[in-house]
Parts: structure tokens; C-alpha cells; sequence
């Protein structure tokens, strides 16, 4: 995705600055609960595929962009063999793949199915998902629940972190959501150190769903909701109030329907 072409070398640095790891030990509990193989959709750098791998199980991460996953690939060769054994991934599309295995589970973290625009592209990826996992195989979706009130209309400090050379990282963001569910996001990144000023600029969009969306949209692809957390603490989701997460975990109970 040439969204992180320009800062792929520091995404986990910021991301982790930012908190972004929190997820992690949700995750593994529920890998540890529903087994392995695992297989990642947008993998990216590995965050999550990593300390999973150290955590015992085999893991398959996709993803588009070939500078996240040339990131990965150096981390890999600074892991144990042990570890980084368990590891293998490939650049595809998440809407579109096939390989000749199936997962126990398979996971899309950290919002990463808001970067699919419409309902045909996320139908098309659930029903990708279905064909790759094994009977009462566990889907585990980690999406956002948008409140449409919220603008955030200038730059705020969102992380800061210091890499290897010494340099210091700043990210910066701010968030409109608009109409027909649409986030539309704003970063600023800023890079100093020995005398030096960068700064990368992006703008993205994400196509955020409601609860009952995401629910029948499962629902079509061939998978029945099991739980719906509120956040990385395991609080069940609330129908009454705001939440911070929607973090879905369905099974894989037959094949998706043709149409959604």
C-alpha cells in the first residue's frame, strides 16, 4: 500500500509510542485459546506476527506493501531460528489470494480492514478468509467503533520516539469523519537529529462499519459471531454506550454466500 512507502523503517518505533501494542496480549490469549496455524491478513512490519511466533505458533502474514514487508524480512533475520522458522509470508492481496493450505485462525489487526472502501472489496475478503480456514476455524477482527460526532480538526501530538541513530520521531494527526462512513485522516511526520529536519506528509481515508454491519456481513460470508469485545481489557461490547473497540471473533461455520 503506498500509504507507508515513506515511513515503513519507522512504523513500529511511532507505533508503539503511540500505545499500538496493547493488543497484543488479547491476542495471543485468544491464539492460545482457538490454536494455530495462524494466518495474518495485512501483516505488515510483523508486530503481531513476531510475538506470536515466540509465543509457539506458526504464523503466515500477507500484506501489499513491499516496504512493510522488506521490514519484516530484516527483522527476521535478527530473530532465533527457532522463531523466525515459524515465520513465513508473501505480498497479496487481501481481497484476492489463494494458497493450498488452511489456518486455525486468522486475524486482521489494528483497523486494517478500514483500508477496504466498499461493501463488494470487504465481502470479497471475507469469503477469502472462509475458503482459508479450517472447519470451525476463528476469524478475529480488530476494527474501531467509529462515533460519526467526532472531529478532531487540527494536529495533535499522537506519538514520539527515538530511533537507533539517535534521531527524533514525532507523529502528529487529525481526523474528520464526514458522510457514508468515511474517516478522513491527516499525519504529519517529523524527523530531527544531527542537524537535520524531515517531515512526511500523508492523507488517508478509511471506510469504518457499524456493529450490525460487520455482524451481517459475517454473517453472509459464512461465519456466526461468537464474542464482540469493547476493548484490549476483554469488556464485552456495549450496545448502549460508545466503545473504544469492536474487536469481532467469529466461526467459520460454512461456505459464504454468493452475494452479501
Amino acid at each position: 500500500m503506498k500509504m507507508y512507502r515513506d515511513w515503513a523503517g519507522i512504523y513500529d518505533a511511532l507505533y508503539t509510542a503511540q500505545g499500538q501494542s496493547k493488543d497484543l496480549p488479547l491476542l495471543t490469549r485468544l491464539v492460545r485459546e482457538y490454536g494455530g496455524p495462524v494466518l495474518e491478513c495485512a501483516c505488515g512490519t510483523g508486530r503481531v506476527m513476531i510475538p506470536l511466533a515466540k509465543a509457539g505458533f506458526k504464523v503466515h502474514g500477507i500484506d501489499t506493501s513491499k516496504e512493510m514487508l522488506a521490514v519484516l524480512e530484516k527483522k527476521l533475520r535478527k530473530l532465533p531460528g527457532n522463531v523466525s522458522k515459524r515465520i513465513t509470508f508473501e505480498r497479496k492481496d487481501i481481497r484476492n489470494f489463494a494458497m493450498q493450505k488452511k489456518f486455525r485462525t486468522c486475524i486482521i489487526a489494528f483497523n486494517s480492514l478500514y483500508h477496504l472502501q466498499n461493501d463488494a472489496d470487504i465481502m470479497k475478503f471475507f469469503r477469502h478468509v472462509n475458503m482459508h480456514l479450517e472447519r470451525n476455524g476463528v476469524f478475529i477482527i480488530d476494527i474501531f467503533d467509529a462515533d460519526p460526532n467526532y472531529v478532531q480538526g487540527r494536529f495533535v501530538l499522537q506519538a514520539e520516539a527515538v530511533d537507533a541513530k539517535g534521531r527524533v520521531m514525532r507523529k502528529y494527526g487529525k481526523t474528520v469523519f464526514g458522510n457514508n462512513q468515511v474517516n478522513d485522516g491527516w499525519f504529519r511526520i517529523v524527523i530531527e537529529g544531527r542537524g537535520k529536519r524531515r517531515m512526511i506528509n500523508k492523507k488517508f481515508k478509511l471506510r469504518y462499519l457499524t456493529h450490525d454491519q460487520a455482524w451481517k456481513m459475517l454473517d453472509a460470508a459464512g461465519f456466526k459471531v461468537m464474542k464482540v469485545y469493547a476493548n484490549y481489557e476483554s469488556e464485552p461490547y456495549d450496545m448502549g454506550r460508545q466503545n473504544e473497540k469492536m474487536i469481532f471473533v467469529a466461526r467459520k461455520t460454512g461456505k459464504a454466500a454468493r452475494k452479501a
